[in-house]
């Protein structure tokens, strides 16, 4: 009786260890492995249950995908994809799982890792990488804990405390702030983003960077991700580095240029030199906004849901375009 009084205390905390989020950490090779060290420190500081795995999206693709397939059911919450040279493990994993993939670019032997980090980055529309800077593995470790554990306080407070910035008591909900936007005419794609959030019946609330306590509000609110839109070409640069240095919420960075025939990509150094930063390529509004869904559905079934109705979806019309082209190529062939 008495052994069974004491399962019977232990029982919530057995059920809370085995709920306990978790994050995958996968390489493309074993050489990446001591580039990532950092990762590994940071995660163990935290107390954070991690796997590792070299999952190669080229030498074994198939074994690559169907992990990634399983990751949900597995019980991951965030997957940290590293690779260099032609990088494209983070983003083939993106393409086969729900779950926010963090893209950690290596750098190798050429090039200094910028072909890493512009395979990663540059995604097409719908499926969404969070990129850090290249070998940045602490950013990596920072930005997945903050996804896996946003509604954790025990962990939220020792990221906090890692990164030197002060924790606000935090219930995360289906929202989100928007900020770098007001003021702007961004044009016909930002208002798609905007429109995937009424969608998936997230609530997306725009703050005035200039405001003093936004982010304040932002955290009262329950948001649980911060959509910043950098305007690269004017204050972008440097208000992201205030607002990675002021937020614990998961930080997305969507760089924004106006003007297309200055781009240059070193501007994305200065972007991905912030802590815990998680950048889209360029102008990719609706891919942000896709990047928070992910993280909001680690928690909220319904959105989790509609966001594998919407990537079906979006296979579907592929399938379709190439059905459509058969058809045309089969008529050709019969006049």
């Amino acid at each position: 009786m008495t052994i069974l009084k004491y399962l019977l205390v232990l029982l919530p905390f057995c059920s809370q260890l085995c709920s306990t989020p978790k994050i995958e950490i996968r390489v493309g090779s074993d050489s990446d492995i001591p580039r990532i060290q950092e990762a590994f420190c940071i995660l163990d500081q935290l107390g954070i249950d991690y796997e590792l795995r070299i999952l190669s999206a080229h030498r074994t693709p198939h074994e690559m995908m169907a992990k990634a397939q399983t990751l949900e059911q597995e019980g991951f919450s965030v997957c940290i994809g590293s690779a260099g040279g032609s990088a494209h493990l983070p983003g083939m994993t993106a393409s086969e799982t729900p779950l926010p993939v963090i893209a950690l670019p290596v750098k190798t032997s050429y090039l200094d890792g910028l072909d890493s980090l512009l395979s990663m980055i540059q995604m097409p529309p719908g499926i969404p990488n969070g990129t850090v800077g290249i070998n940045d593995s602490k950013s990596a470790a920072l930005a997945a804990a903050q996804i896996a554990y946003l509604g954790d306080t025990q962990v939220m407070q020792k990221i906090c405390t890692l990164r030197n910035i002060p924790y606000k008591e935090h219930t995360p909900q289906s929202r989100v702030a928007v900020v770098g936007s007001k003021q702007k005419n961004l044009g016909v794609e930002f208002e798609k983003a905007m429109e995937l959030f009424v969608a998936f019946n997230v609530e997306a609330i725009e703050y005035d960077i200039d405001e003093e306590g936004f982010l304040d509000q932002a955290i009262e609110s329950g948001c649980s991700a911060l959509y910043f839109v950098c305007d690269v070409q004017n204050e972008g640069l440097v208000q992201c580095q205030h607002l990675a240095k002021s937020t614990f919420l998961p930080f997305v960075v969507i760089p924004y240029f106006e003007n297309k025939t200055s781009l240059s990509p070193t501007f994305f150094y200065q972007i991905l030199s912030n802590e815990a930063a998680l950048s889209m390529g360029i102008n990719q509004f609706s891919n942000g906004a896709l990047y928070c869904l992910q993280i909001i559905g680690n928690e909220n079934a319904q959105v989790r849901n509609k966001f594998n109705e919407y990537r079906r979806d979006l296979s579907d019309s592929v399938k379709q375009k190439n059905k459509k082209l058969q058809e045309e190529k089969h008529k050709k062939e019969l006049t």
